[in-house]
């Protein structure tokens, strides 16, 4: 995704950001809130200071306050991700046409023979124990499993689709990752030659007055070779 591909909203925001370039780091929320003219400068510094004792993450803090409607997040969120996509291939691709390069997989797709990546094992569902509840987490290996074809490296997207958890530790085969419950991104690399098995670990951080029993996997993959 280059920037050119943004909605002209978008564009603007990304533009608002200012010259640093996006492959230096992921974009933080508030900037991209503060670009969008969600809040202000005040409003994001007095967020920050408060995080550090209720523990929450900004975007958590903004809704509390009443700063930041969940919908308007969630755009947030969305083009925070997509800024992300533009550094990463603007790094590892140069001027190269992404558009060209890119094409997508989810887990519950058919193999796409072209982009060399087949889903072997998804998940569908989360069991949690009461001793899980007792503890505050629950840990689940090799809950997603592919085979990957692909010499440069490949991002997976993951997406909330619950309401069990608060933040989630992905592990992978060269590759972690820590996000809240919005979902977040883990850059996977491959080995020399191009060719690998990855298999991927979860360790959820589960929400205060979550029950024991079978849930839904709270979690949406998108696989994105680049």
């Amino acid at each position: 995704m280059k920037l050119n591909e943004l909605a002209p909203e978008e564009c603007a925001i990304a533009a608002e950001l200012g010259e640093r370039p996006l492959a230096a780091r992921r974009p933080r929320l508030g900037e991209i809130l503060l670009a969008a003219g969600e809040i202000s400068e005040s409003q994001l510094r007095a967020a920050l200071e408060r995080k550090q004792t209720t523990g929450r993450r900004i975007g958590e803090e903004l809704v509390a306050a009443g700063l930041v409607s969940a919908d308007r997040l969630a755009r947030a969120l969305g083009l925070q991700r997509k800024l992300l996509l533009a550094a990463l291939f603007t790094a590892l691709m140069g001027q190269a046409n992404a558009a060209e390069q890119r094409a997508y997989m989810t887990v519950s797709a058919n193999v796409v023979d072209t982009v060399g990546i087949r889903a072997l094992y998804q998940a569908q569902e989360l069991v949690i124990s009461a001793q899980d509840v007792e503890r505050g987490f629950v840990e689940i290996a090799s809950a997603s499993r592919f085979e990957i074809r692909n010499p440069r490296p490949s991002l997976f997207e993951f997406r909330s689709v619950g309401d069990v958890f608060r933040s989630v530790h992905v592990t992978g085969n060269a590759g972690a990752a820590d996000f809240g419950s919005q979902g977040g991104t883990l850059l996977q690399k491959p080995p020399g030659n191009g060719v690998s098995s990855v298999a991927l670990n979860y360790r959820f951080e589960l929400r205060p007055g979550v029950r024991p029993g079978t849930h839904k996997w709270p979690l949406a993959l998108t696989v994105v070779p680049m």
